[in-house]
Protein backbone atom coordinates (compact mmCIF):
# COMPACT_ATOMS: atom_id res chain seq x y z
CA UNK A 1 0.00 0.00 0.00
CA UNK A 2 1.65 3.68 -1.02
CA UNK A 3 1.00 7.01 0.67
CA UNK A 4 -2.01 7.81 -1.51
CA UNK A 5 -3.85 4.53 -0.40
CA UNK A 6 -2.75 4.90 2.78
CA UNK A 7 -4.67 8.55 2.66
CA UNK A 8 -7.59 8.03 0.69
CA UNK A 9 -8.42 4.91 3.69
CA UNK A 10 -8.17 7.94 6.35
CA UNK A 11 -9.94 10.77 4.69
CA UNK A 12 -13.48 11.16 5.19
CA UNK A 13 -15.80 12.13 2.24
CA UNK A 14 -16.65 15.93 4.08
CA UNK A 15 -13.14 16.50 4.04
CA UNK A 16 -12.39 14.95 0.26
CA UNK A 17 -15.71 16.72 -1.22
CA UNK A 18 -13.53 20.16 0.64
CA UNK A 19 -10.65 19.61 -0.73
CA UNK A 20 -11.42 18.71 -4.50
CA UNK A 21 -14.01 22.14 -4.23
CA UNK A 22 -11.12 24.11 -3.53
CA UNK A 23 -8.75 22.30 -6.10
CA UNK A 24 -11.24 22.42 -9.05
CA UNK A 25 -11.94 25.69 -8.28
CA UNK A 26 -8.18 27.26 -8.08
CA UNK A 27 -7.38 25.23 -11.66
CA UNK A 28 -10.28 27.20 -13.20
CA UNK A 29 -9.21 30.57 -12.00
CA UNK A 30 -9.59 32.56 -14.06
CA UNK A 31 -9.83 29.73 -16.80
CA UNK A 32 -9.36 25.70 -17.00
CA UNK A 33 -5.96 24.78 -17.26
CA UNK A 34 -4.42 28.77 -17.04
CA UNK A 35 -2.64 28.19 -13.72
CA UNK A 36 1.45 27.99 -14.46
CA UNK A 37 2.61 24.60 -12.81
CA UNK A 38 4.94 25.44 -10.33
CA UNK A 39 1.62 27.66 -8.56
CA UNK A 40 0.02 24.36 -9.10
CA UNK A 41 2.30 22.71 -7.32
CA UNK A 42 2.21 24.78 -4.08
CA UNK A 43 -1.48 25.20 -4.27
CA UNK A 44 -1.89 20.92 -4.29
CA UNK A 45 0.49 20.73 -1.15
CA UNK A 46 -0.78 23.55 1.00
CA UNK A 47 -4.12 21.18 0.60
CA UNK A 48 -2.71 18.09 0.95
CA UNK A 49 -0.74 19.65 4.18
CA UNK A 50 -4.56 21.24 4.95
CA UNK A 51 -5.83 17.67 4.32
CA UNK A 52 -3.81 15.45 6.51
CA UNK A 53 -1.71 13.59 3.97
CA UNK A 54 1.09 14.28 6.18
CA UNK A 55 1.44 13.12 9.88
CA UNK A 56 0.75 16.89 10.63
CA UNK A 57 0.58 20.68 9.20
CA UNK A 58 3.92 21.52 9.48
CA UNK A 59 5.67 17.90 7.88
CA UNK A 60 9.45 17.10 8.52
CA UNK A 61 11.70 17.95 5.39
CA UNK A 62 11.95 13.79 5.23
CA UNK A 63 8.52 13.60 5.28
CA UNK A 64 8.01 15.71 1.93
CA UNK A 65 10.53 13.98 0.40
CA UNK A 66 9.55 10.19 0.87
CA UNK A 67 5.90 11.17 0.48
CA UNK A 68 6.46 12.91 -2.89
CA UNK A 69 9.01 11.35 -4.20
CA UNK A 70 11.03 14.65 -4.77
CA UNK A 71 14.58 15.72 -4.26
CA UNK A 72 15.37 17.40 -1.17
CA UNK A 73 15.84 21.02 -3.01
CA UNK A 74 12.33 20.61 -4.55
CA UNK A 75 11.01 19.69 -0.65
CA UNK A 76 12.35 22.88 0.98
CA UNK A 77 11.05 25.32 -2.07
CA UNK A 78 7.42 23.51 -1.59
CA UNK A 79 7.90 24.63 1.93
CA UNK A 80 8.85 27.71 1.61
CA UNK A 81 7.00 28.71 -1.07
CA UNK A 82 3.56 27.08 0.68
CA UNK A 83 3.80 28.69 4.05
CA UNK A 84 5.21 32.34 2.36
CA UNK A 85 1.76 32.52 0.71
CA UNK A 86 -0.68 30.67 2.79
CA UNK A 87 0.84 30.36 6.48
CA UNK A 88 3.23 33.02 6.69
CA UNK A 89 0.54 34.49 9.38
CA UNK A 90 1.66 32.06 12.41
CA UNK A 91 5.61 32.39 12.24
CA UNK A 92 5.58 33.96 15.08
CA UNK A 93 4.14 31.02 16.84
CA UNK A 94 6.38 28.67 15.56
CA UNK A 95 9.34 30.87 17.00
CA UNK A 96 8.05 30.27 19.99
CA UNK A 97 8.23 26.56 19.86
CA UNK A 98 11.92 26.98 18.39
CA UNK A 99 12.70 28.92 21.54
CA UNK A 100 11.36 26.42 23.81
CA UNK A 101 13.33 23.79 21.70
CA UNK A 102 16.53 25.35 21.41
CA UNK A 103 19.91 23.54 22.36
CA UNK A 104 23.49 24.55 23.60
CA UNK A 105 26.15 24.18 21.12
CA UNK A 106 28.90 24.76 23.70
CA UNK A 107 29.48 23.35 26.82
CA UNK A 108 30.10 26.71 28.15
CA UNK A 109 26.79 28.52 27.26
CA UNK A 110 28.58 30.56 24.62
CA UNK A 111 26.59 29.17 21.89
CA UNK A 112 22.45 28.36 21.24
CA UNK A 113 21.11 26.90 18.57
CA UNK A 114 17.80 27.03 17.11
CA UNK A 115 17.54 23.44 14.53
CA UNK A 116 14.85 24.82 12.36
CA UNK A 117 13.79 23.03 9.16
CA UNK A 118 11.11 25.46 7.27
CA UNK A 119 13.12 27.58 5.05
CA UNK A 120 10.82 30.29 5.75
CA UNK A 121 11.01 30.26 9.25
CA UNK A 122 15.03 30.62 9.08
CA UNK A 123 14.80 33.94 6.86
CA UNK A 124 12.16 35.21 9.04
CA UNK A 125 14.17 34.16 12.08
CA UNK A 126 17.42 36.26 10.92
CA UNK A 127 15.22 39.41 10.10
CA UNK A 128 13.92 39.58 13.51
CA UNK A 129 17.16 39.30 14.90
CA UNK A 130 18.64 41.87 12.73
CA UNK A 131 16.11 44.06 13.48
CA UNK A 132 16.91 43.78 17.03
CA UNK A 133 20.83 44.35 16.68
CA UNK A 134 22.01 40.61 16.86
CA UNK A 135 23.94 38.81 13.91
CA UNK A 136 23.37 35.10 12.99
CA UNK A 137 25.02 32.15 11.55
CA UNK A 138 23.87 29.16 9.48
CA UNK A 139 27.65 28.14 8.55
CA UNK A 140 27.55 25.27 11.02
CA UNK A 141 24.31 23.78 10.01
CA UNK A 142 22.09 24.61 6.46
CA UNK A 143 19.06 24.71 9.14
CA UNK A 144 20.81 25.05 12.45
CA UNK A 145 20.77 28.65 12.87
CA UNK A 146 24.00 29.49 15.82
CA UNK A 147 22.64 32.45 18.32
CA UNK A 148 24.51 34.37 20.99
CA UNK A 149 23.10 33.73 24.36
CA UNK A 150 22.40 37.56 24.04
CA UNK A 151 20.65 37.08 20.83
CA UNK A 152 18.18 34.59 22.36
CA UNK A 153 17.81 36.48 25.71
CA UNK A 154 16.36 39.33 23.33
CA UNK A 155 13.68 36.16 21.51
CA UNK A 156 12.47 35.48 24.78
CA UNK A 157 12.07 39.29 25.62
CA UNK A 158 9.92 39.67 22.32
CA UNK A 159 8.04 36.57 22.67
CA UNK A 160 7.49 35.27 26.52
CA UNK A 161 3.97 37.00 27.55
CA UNK A 162 4.29 40.40 29.06
CA UNK A 163 2.20 38.95 32.34
CA UNK A 164 5.12 35.95 32.33
CA UNK A 165 7.62 37.76 32.84
CA UNK A 166 6.00 40.15 35.39
CA UNK A 167 5.89 36.62 37.44
CA UNK A 168 8.72 35.24 37.16
CA UNK A 169 10.71 39.12 37.85
CA UNK A 170 8.26 39.43 41.29
CA UNK A 171 9.05 35.12 42.20
CA UNK A 172 12.60 35.72 42.35
CA UNK A 173 12.12 39.05 44.28
CA UNK A 174 10.02 37.28 46.89
CA UNK A 175 13.01 34.66 47.40
CA UNK A 176 15.36 37.52 47.55
CA UNK A 177 17.13 36.32 44.22
CA UNK A 178 17.64 39.56 42.16
CA UNK A 179 18.62 43.24 42.29
CA UNK A 180 17.92 43.99 38.71
CA UNK A 181 14.56 43.80 38.32
CA UNK A 182 14.96 44.02 33.99
CA UNK A 183 13.76 40.62 32.49
CA UNK A 184 16.63 40.63 29.79
CA UNK A 185 19.43 40.82 33.39
CA UNK A 186 16.72 37.87 35.02
CA UNK A 187 17.16 36.10 31.60
CA UNK A 188 20.66 35.99 31.87
CA UNK A 189 20.86 35.08 35.23
CA UNK A 190 18.89 32.14 34.07
CA UNK A 191 21.15 31.27 31.27
CA UNK A 192 24.09 31.67 33.69
CA UNK A 193 22.14 28.60 35.74
CA UNK A 194 21.27 26.26 32.52
CA UNK A 195 24.97 26.75 31.86
CA UNK A 196 25.69 25.32 35.35
CA UNK A 197 23.70 22.77 35.13
CA UNK A 198 24.71 21.82 31.66
CA UNK A 199 28.45 21.53 32.38
CA UNK A 200 27.43 19.08 35.87
CA UNK A 201 25.03 16.71 33.79
CA UNK A 202 26.22 16.84 30.28
CA UNK A 203 23.00 17.10 29.02
CA UNK A 204 22.21 19.27 25.52
CA UNK A 205 18.20 19.23 26.38
CA UNK A 206 18.05 21.39 29.31
CA UNK A 207 17.10 24.53 27.58
CA UNK A 208 14.26 22.54 26.43
CA UNK A 209 13.34 21.07 30.06
CA UNK A 210 13.27 24.43 31.76
CA UNK A 211 12.50 27.05 29.26
CA UNK A 212 9.65 25.00 28.02
CA UNK A 213 7.31 25.39 30.41
CA UNK A 214 7.87 29.35 30.55
CA UNK A 215 5.74 29.71 28.00
CA UNK A 216 3.08 28.02 29.54
CA UNK A 217 3.33 30.38 32.46
CA UNK A 218 5.23 27.52 34.69
CA UNK A 219 7.98 29.55 36.56
CA UNK A 220 8.46 27.10 39.65
CA UNK A 221 11.95 26.22 38.18
CA UNK A 222 13.24 29.50 38.07
CA UNK A 223 14.48 30.22 41.31
CA UNK A 224 16.15 27.10 41.06
CA UNK A 225 18.24 27.91 38.17
CA UNK A 226 19.30 31.68 39.48
CA UNK A 227 20.54 29.69 42.72
CA UNK A 228 22.04 27.28 39.77
CA UNK A 229 24.16 29.97 38.47
CA UNK A 230 25.14 31.57 41.63
CA UNK A 231 27.96 31.27 43.98
CA UNK A 232 27.06 30.97 48.47
CA UNK A 233 28.51 34.45 48.87
CA UNK A 234 26.23 35.57 46.02
CA UNK A 235 22.90 33.53 47.28
CA UNK A 236 23.40 34.48 50.71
Amino acid sequence: MNYIDEYFDKINNENLKKFLKKLLEYYFSPSFGSTKQREFDIFLFSLLKEYGFFDNKDPSLFEVISKLQVTRNKAKNLIYESNLRFNKDNLDEKVKQELKHAKFLKYDGSMIGLDIEDPLLIDYLKDRLKKLGHPTDSSYSNQILKVTPDAYISLLDEYLDKDIKKKIIEELERNGLIHDKSFKGVAKLILKGLTSKIIGSASDSLIEEYMAPLFDGAIDKVAELIKAGKTDEEIS
